[in-house]
């Protein structure tokens, strides 16, 4: 039997991935930088004439869109192949923001982007499904938190170039998007690996079926944890401004929270990811949400700007330590032919919390005002209680952990 590998840390497991896994990252952040058509969407569709009310309703159209993308995503990916789900996707949404301009009435934007929005979040289940077929499953965690760190570049940057392209005109900054979008998806066609379809020998119904993964009890509880911990984090976009308003704290203060978060989880997720991939996954997903409920609870028990900032710095300390273990959970868990429809339900239920939560906190605000925060926190630990009984470790990892933590 050959001795156990030395850890070789974050940086030579970057250097070790191969060129297809690479390849697919950098077409992560580009996707995500094209996401600047969901920030701009509100803004383009008033510039039109038509009212604030109409312009809300898109934006609406467009999540429900991604979240309907998404559980087609993990379909295509089992029919087709990665490869082939990814680069459609991709082509796809080029074409339709192409065709955005030209949209001959509301009824034709609205369709339009909604259909944008299924066709931008096709490749995710996909492109997580490729990528845990291109590493072993013990650097798998790692390269989720790559496959993070890709998506919050890219959408950091992408509000910024199309704010950019915006001083032209709307119709440069949607045709530069999709431009960037129908070349990576030829390369794509032409460069990644083609992936495993499920065995030609399962029929496609049974294949498309969710309900088979919510059958598998452990992991209902998981997507159960993802969307609960999504109602709670999103509260930041949500009761947190609303909070802070009623308590006369400037908007700027505000403003330094969400920059706070983004920059410690860009700096410092993936050098924490080293010690993080070595936990069992149920410490690092169940105490990783645990510690999101609480950070979001911490808003509400008073104290100055510095309070604020060390709630913060609690609950994304939690992002942190579960998101990575979490990305990669379902394609180290999911039954043979199954992955990218694990995959899919987790991260559609976890969409569909991020898309209800603002609307919740805001709701629970106007009529509870301050005592939201504990209620908010009491459900993060309940999320964090049904991470816990749902989470198990997943057999690759149960012999692969120890030999690569020895030195």
């Amino acid at each position: 039997m050959s001795a156990p590998t030395a850890d070789p840390g974050v940086r030579a497991a970057l250097r070790a991935l191969p060129g297809p896994a690479r390849l697919l990252l950098a077409g992560v952040a580009l996707n995500r930088m094209g996401s600047y058509v969901q920030v701009f969407v509100v803004l383009y569709v008033t510039s039109l004439g038509h009212t604030a009310a109409q312009a809300g309703l898109v934006l609406t159209g467009y999540g429900a869109g991604s979240v309907l993308g998404t559980l087609l995503g993990g379909i295509l990916a089992e029919r087709v192949g990665n490869r082939l789900a990814i680069a459609g996707s991709v082509l796809v949404t080029g074409v339709l923001t192409a065709v955005l301009p030209a949209a001959p009435g509301y009824l034709a934007l609205l369709l339009t982007v909604t259909a944008t929005g299924v066709a931008a979040q096709v490749y995710r289940p996909a492109a997580s499904a490729l990528l845990a077929e291109l590493l072993p499953p013990e650097r798998l965690v790692v390269a989720s938190a790559v496959f993070r760190l890709a998506l919050n570049v890219g959408a950091a940057l992408g509000p910024l170039a199309g704010a950019a392209l915006l001083t032209g005109s709307y119709t440069l900054m949607f045709e530069v998007n999709a431009a960037v979008s129908v070349a990576f998806g030829v390369v794509a066609l032409v460069a990644l690996p083609c992936g495993s379809p499920a065995p030609a020998a399962r029929g496609a119904r049974e294949r498309a079926r969710y309900a088979d993964v919510l059958r598998d009890r452990r992991f209902a509880l998981v997507v159960l944890a993802l969307f609960l911990i999504a109602l709670v984090e999103s509260q930041y976009l949500s009761a947190l401004p609303l909070d802070l308003r009623a308590r006369s704290v400037p908007t700027a203060v505000y403003t330094a929270l969400v920059a706070l978060n983004g920059l410690l989880v860009i700096v410092g997720e993936l050098p924490l990811t080293r010690y993080v991939q070595h936990w069992p996954m149920r410490v690092s997903i169940a105490g990783g949400i645990a510690l999101i409920g609480t950070g979001i609870g911490l808003y509400g028990v008073g104290g100055g700007v510095a309070f604020l900032v060390a709630a913060t710095v609690v609950w994304t300390l939690g992002e942190m330590i579960a998101a990575p273990s979490t990305l990669a959970y379902p394609a180290l868990t999911a039954p043979e032919g199954a992955r990218s429809r694990y995959i899919a339900a987790l991260s559609a239920g976890q969409s569909v919390g991020y898309a209800a939560g603002p609307a919740l906190g805001a709701l629970l605000f106007q009529g509870l005002g301050g005592a939201v925060w504990p209620v908010f926190g009491a459900v993060g630990l309940l999320a964090a209680a049904a991470a816990r009984s749902g989470v198990h470790q997943p057999e690759a990892l149960r012999t692969a952990v120890p030999a690569a933590t020895k030195t």
